[in-house]
This record gives structure tokens, C-alpha cells and sequence, in this order.
């Protein structure tokens, strides 16, 4: 319920303000990125951004609606473990492959803040949570012809990333 009310709210004052999308997105301020990842989570709701080369974010938005940038990278997933929240970054477009795993940490009162847990040697994809608890994940690491794409394999350990051998097959 809470989710719900912050973003209604959001998006009544938003609305009021002319600062949202007349689709009815909440607040976006990373023209032309599309809302892809949404968590409850610091006592108010983590929203993810990707706009491809255009750049995307990490917004939350507090109990009260206010919104807050913490990161203006894309987004490519929101995970919340046992050992806490943790954001992937990323850009895959033509030669360009950059990725990081961040940690969300906040101190009592405050909003969340990024810490850098790692900084990836590609795109990060393919991320999921599977039933045994690990969260494996591919790295795209080269897009270039001939030799077509090239991927690694890490995961989340705890609240550290490691390379890993445990990935499911690349997307065809």
C-alpha cells in the first residue's frame, strides 16, 4: 500500500507542477528513458530508468513524494538480498559496453545513497534471482565482428560480485 500511495502522490504533484508524463509515468527526469525496475524499499520506492545512449537513473522517491537522484546511469536491474539492495548499471549499444554493481546504503532519517561495489568490463544482463538464493549474471564483454559476442560470467556473493561459471546460456 505504501508503494502505491508515494507514487500516486508523486505523480498528483508531479502532474501539478507540469513536470510528468501525460502517459501517466511517474516523475522522469531522464528524458526519454523509459521506467524499467520499481522496488519498495528505505521507506519509500526505488525507480529505475534506462534510456539507452541517452542515459537513464535510479530515482527514489521518499513518504513524502520528494524524489531524489542517486545514480544517472541506466538501470538495468534492482535486487534486494539479505545483504541489502543493490542496483546494476549498464550501456550495450554498439561498441560501447560499460556496467557496475552498486550497494544502496542509508543512514536513519536519510535517503539512500550509491556505493560502487564494482565497476563491470561490460554490459551486465541475464540477471536473476534463482531459487537456490544465488543471483548469477552475464557480462557482455564484446560485440565486435567477426568473432560476434563475447560474454563472462559473475554473481553476487553476499556484497561482493565474483566471477562465476554458473550462467545461464547468452540470449541468441
Amino acid at each position: 500500500m505504501l508503494t502505491r500511495t508515494i507514487a500516486v502522490l508523486s505523480l498528483a504533484a508531479m502532474h501539478q507542477l507540469g513536470l510528468a508524463k501525460t502517459s501517466g509515468d511517474p516523475f522522469n527526469p531522464f528524458l526519454g528513458a523509459d521506467l524499467k525496475h520499481r522496488l519498495a524499499a528505505f521507506n519509500g520506492v526505488l525507480l529505475g530508468f534506462d534510456g539507452g545512449e541517452w542515459v537513464g537513473g535510479l530515482l527514489f522517491l521518499d513518504a513524502s513524494g520528494q524524489p531524489h537522484e542517486l545514480l544517472h546511469e541506466n538501470v538495468q536491474a534492482i535486487i534486494k538480498t539479505s545483504k541489502g539492495v543493490f542496483v546494476f548499471t549498464g550501456l550495450g549499444h554498439l561498441s560501447l559496453l560499460n556496467g557496475a554493481v552498486y550497494k544502496l546504503v542509508a543512514s536513519s532519517g536519510q535517503e539512500p545513497r550509491a556505493q560502487l561495489i564494482r565497476q563491470l568490463p561490460g554490459f551486465p544482463l541475464s540477471i536473476r534471482r534463482r531459487q537456490d538464493g544465488t543471483h548469477p549474471f552475464l557480462v557482455l564483454i564484446s560485440n565486435e565482428r567477426p568473432d560476434g559476442r563475447k560474454y563472462e560470467c559473475f554473481r553476487l556473493a553476499g556484497e561482493a560480485v565474483v566471477q562465476s561459471s554458473n550462467c545461464s546460456r547468452p540470449p541468441q
